[in-house]
């Protein structure tokens, strides 16, 4: 729409008052009508961080206390598995969900298999008849982002992973098409960053190309508008701060930590490497946000069937061992009680969250500005509760990011309960009118959230009653 008066164009220097079809103009489906996807000066990020094989939690008891809350709401105590983020400061920035499940499309295929669904909201299908190996009906909550939101950006999405994912199967471009994971930090360098260029003289006349059009046009604004009655004069101001307001949505470039980051050299892909191998990672993912190359990212610590060790904590046994407690598929036997194999457990399930709070910490930035999640929806979590057992039941997650105003310092229990052999444990809620949420509710939540779909449409199985959750982010 052009701005004209009766007789004469807005024309200074040659410049018309005009806009296109915006990005800030369009709701989730790309259509001119409905909820439009910009909600603030910055675009909406989903940041998504996984980690392998649940959490210690045995057969038919709770977890004694150390990684789920057993208080709620916003004076809840911090447990031991989760100190490592009260360590960061981080506990006022995060909710803890206790009570997911996906139990509503849990398939096994395979030892591992039904895991599947915990990112693709559909039941897993053997990928031939016979066949141990899963496939499913549907992209990843990920990729069905990166289809809606990432088309502004240079990459879609970045989804990354450390060592071999073998039964990992996260990430998933349409049904039945897996989309791999970068699990080379010197090949993501060059991938993300290689052909980056941050010329300050091209910033600067970047930033004059982004000056608002009505700076160029204020001369013709301000003669058109001592010639126009009072309620004209209104209806032209109205229309102007519009104008405004629109280019100001619009008006993202990348942040002044945007910045090359080393470049790395050949890493060693060992076991005693992990730490500073899952550091790099991070690192290069949230310096690729900042640099807004991408706002759809997938950090995963390894694969769901994982046969890692970890020389760094002084644990000689595989992590599948560990789960399972025992000798079998590598490394020495673990001592037949079970008390040693908990212990390690736990050590493993704190550099995990170590992890979490490294990233989020990253994220975080040092001030307001630098705040990546101010914009974001952040989502971390696991395949499983009990990693020894499999179990899709009260799959742990917790979620950050400021969007819609979320509230964060909390803890929320969702109504839940558990069938047969285990015992509802102290951190589900009470059955109530919709009891075992899905986690098909938390990633519908969160796509509503960053703009990928509307209040209509639902993730995953379309024969689920899949709804948001109330108070994370705008659900």
């Amino acid at each position: 729409m052009k701005l004209l008066s009766r007789r004469t164009l807005l024309r200074g220097a040659g410049i018309g008052v005009a806009l296109p079809v915006l990005e800030a103009m369009l709701d989730g489906r790309g259509l001119l009508h409905g909820t439009a996807r910009a909600g603030g000066a910055n675009p909406a990020r989903l940041i998504l961080f996984h980690w392998p094989q649940g959490l210690p939690v045995a057969w038919g008891a709770a977890d004694g206390g150390f990684w789920y809350p057993t208080t709620y709401g916003s004076g809840w105590t911090v447990t031991p598995g989760l100190q490592p983020l009260a360590d960061s400061g981080l506990i006022p920035e995060i909710n803890v969900i206790d009570g997911l499940t996906y139990r509503q499309i849990s398939n096994h295929v395979g030892s591992h298999g039904h895991s599947v669904a915990y990112m693709t909201g559909y039941a897993a299908q053997p990928e031939s008849p016979g066949s141990s190996e899963p496939t499913t009906a549907g992209p990843s909550v990920d990729q069905v982002a990166a289809a809606r939101i990432g088309g502004a950006t240079k990459f879609r999405s970045i989804t990354t992973g450390l060592y071999d994912q073998g039964e990992g199967w996260w990430s998933w471009s349409d049904a039945g098409v897996r989309a791999p994971l970068e699990l080379d930090p010197v090949l993501l360098y060059n991938r993300l960053f290689s052909d980056l260029q941050l010329d300050p003289d091209a910033a600067l006349a970047a930033a004059a190309r982004t000056k608002s059009v009505l700076d160029f046009v204020a001369d013709d604004i301000g003669t058109l508008q001592g010639q126009l009655g009072s309620a004209d004069r209104s209806r032209l101001d109205e229309h102007l701060t519009t104008i405004r307001e629109l280019e100001k949505q619009l008006d993202f470039t990348p942040s002044a930590d945007c910045s090359l980051p080393p470049q790395p050299g050949k890493v060693a892909y060992g076991d005693g490497d992990c730490d500073a191998y899952a550091k790099l990672m991070v690192d290069l993912v949230v310096m690729a946000l900042r640099c807004d190359l991408t706002r759809v990212a997938f950090v995963s610590l390894g694969p769901s069937q994982n046969y890692r060790t970890f020389p760094h904590l002084d644990i000689p046994y595989t992590y599948h061992n560990i789960c399972h407690s025992g000798g079998a598929n590598g490394g020495p036997d673990i001592d037949a009680d079970g008390g040693d194999r908990d212990a390690l457990y736990r050590k493993i399930a704190l550099w995990h969250m170590q992890m979490l709070a490294y990233f989020l910490d990253r994220l975080r930035g040092t001030d307001e500005a630098s705040n990546l999640l101010t914009d974001a929806a952040f989502v971390a979590s696991s395949e499983f509760s009990s990693g020894g057992l499999h179990y899709e039941e009260f799959v742990p997650a917790i979620v950050a990011g400021k969007l819609g105003g979320m509230e964060t310092g909390k803890v929320m229990a969702l109504p839940c309960s558990f069938p047969e052999a285990w015992q509802t444990p102290p951190w589900c809620g009470q059955p109530g009118p919709k009891s075992d949420v899905c986690i098909n509710d938390l990633w519908t939540t969160a796509l509503r959230a960053v703009g990928a779909y509307d209040e209509s449409e639902i993730f995953g199985d379309p024969t689920l009653p899949t709804s948001a959750i109330a108070g994370l982010w705008n659900g």
